[in-house]
């Protein structure tokens, strides 16, 4: 049988400065099978270390790289319950986690990233690991 589900986010961020900006995310997603509910949120703080333009001049090591910048990342996510049990961060019920992350911007529009994050409650991975890539396109 295929699971049918929707998804959707409400994605909040913030600059607070130039290099530093706050996210939160509320997750929602539903089950057409069984009509449950579930709940989730993510919220992170990003720190640019590194930017290829300061001023005119362009750094030596981007123009034979082709980095743009580097975001080093903190993160914390899980669940938030469901339409069954209830709303709550009961750790027994819920997964948990946190970890942190690097993402590097390239001129050509690609991105890459890598990170981890390490699980808070006893229903959570123990670690999970990443490695993400992308493009945009505009």
């Amino acid at each position: 049988m295929r699971e049918r589900k929707l998804e959707s986010k409400l994605i909040l961020g913030r600059d607070l400065t130039s290099n530093l900006d706050v996210a939160f995310n509320t997750i929602q997603e539903v089950n057409f099978g069984d009509g449950l509910w579930s709940f989730g949120y993510a919220a992170g703080l990003n720190y640019v270390f590194f930017r290829a333009y300061e001023g005119s001049e362009v750094s030596s090591a981007s123009s034979e790289t082709g980095l743009e910048k580097m975001t080093l990342g903190v993160e914390l996510y899980g669940g938030l319950g469901d339409s069954h049990k209830g709303l709550t961060l009961d750790g027994s019920s819920t997964e948990q986690y946190a970890g942190i992350n690097l993402r590097f911007d390239c001129k050509n529009e690609t991105h890459f990233g890598v990170g981890g994050v390490f699980g808070l409650t006893d229903d959570s991975e123990d670690a999970i690991f990443r490695l993400t890539a992308g493009y945009e396109f505009e």
